[in-house]
């Protein structure tokens, strides 16, 4: 019985292995790579709204300071977090100043907008303004001060 059982497996791994190199490569299950010597946090993905920032925001609102031809984003997500404490509400008001601009509702400092002036409307879809309001959203850090981008200690 147990020359058979041996066998039996034996036969199987055989009979697998032969199917294996049978089959075209084309019709095979993908094989994901093994990523070598790979942080967990250099392999994390990026957002579809930090990825609308870098193809529309960034090349005016760089992170941090030193500003860009715009205020940076940390300080953006301080304005909307102080503006608003209902995050739908701050969401839907960045959407609609990013569609149309106008001084009367910047959230921004005024000398910021001597500094900057207004941004350009933006031709984005809607869609890709929501996804990028919320990830500038999820930016704020409350150790950021604004008017120089100083860190609090």
């Amino acid at each position: 019985m147990p020359r058979l059982l041996i066998g039996l497996v034996v036969g199987l791994l055989i009979g697998a292995s032969v199917m294996y190199f049978i089959i075209k490569p084309s019709e095979r299950p993908a094989e994901k790579p093994v990523a070598e010597n790979v942080e967990p946090a250099k392999t994390k993905l990026k957002s579809e709204g930090e990825l609308v920032y870098e193809k529309s925001c960034k090349v005016c609102h760089p992170m941090e300071p030193p500003a860009g031809q715009g205020p940076p984003i940390l300080g953006l997500a301080t304005h909307y977090r102080e503006a608003f404490s209902d995050k739908e509400k701050g969401l839907a008001h960045m959407v609609d100043f990013m569609k149309n601009p106008d001084s009367s509702k910047s959230k921004v400092e005024p000398r910021a907008i001597k500094r900057f002036g207004l941004m350009p409307a933006m031709a984005n879809s809607k869609t890709e303004l929501k996804l990028v309001a919320q990830w500038l959203w999820d930016q704020y850090d409350p150790s950021f001060e604004c008017g120089g981008g100083k860190r609090r200690k």
